[in-house]
């Protein structure tokens, strides 16, 4: 009779995921002397709110939760504002507003890290003098367990808020490559 040993097969489905971003490039914006010290206390700008974006853990319904070894790009309101590679935080002040916060994997050209997930948002409304932190989560779902698992627990890419602030600390700081006024003000 033939055994299947699905924690393998979950296994070796998470080892392609990491293996397929790690030669990928990351631009990323490093921070100046003065956002990163704005970065270490927390403080939004005079009437801003400060996001931390951080890249987090892929996994699926099986097996743990592995760390993300790539880069994550950061989309606000359908627009990519920047990315991070595996050890940054982003980090922005945003006027206060409602907005919808999404990731995806940086442009790499590779199908199984640009295809494989529909995005999830987090939509919030931020005040002045508000934080938020984010971290990205790849939820891979049941792929390992062909076309019917895939239906059954569709992969998902996930932004979800934490409340450690000792997630952001100890890592690079970097900013925005592009960011629109209407959301980082001038």
């Amino acid at each position: 009779m033939l055994r299947i040993n699905y924690k393998f097969i979950s296994l070796t489905v998470m080892l392609l995921f990491v293996l397929s971003g790690c030669a990928t490039a990351v631009i990323v914006n490093p921070a100046d002397s003065e956002t990163m010290q704005a970065a270490n206390t927390f403080a939004p700008k005079e009437g801003m709110a400060k996001v931390y974006f951080l890249g987090g853990r892929f996994g699926n319904a099986i097996s743990f939760p592995a760390r993300m070894s790539g880069g994550a790009a950061l989309v606000v309101d359908g627009n990519q504002i920047g990315q991070i590679d595996k050890d940054d935080v982003m980090v922005l002040d945003v006027v206060p507003n409602e907005y919808n916060f999404s990731w995806k994997y940086p442009e790499t050209g590779n199908f199984l890290t640009e295809t494989q997930g529909e995005m999830k948002f987090h939509r919030t409304q931020l005040s002045a003098g508000d934080v938020l932190i984010l971290q990205a989560y790849h939820y891979t779902g049941a792929m390992g367990f062909g076309l019917i698992g895939n239906a059954i627990l569709p992969p998902e890419f996930r932004i979800s808020e934490v409340y450690d602030r000792a997630l952001v600390m100890g890592k690079r700081f970097v900013k925005p490559i592009t960011c629109p006024e209407r959301i980082c003000g001038t």
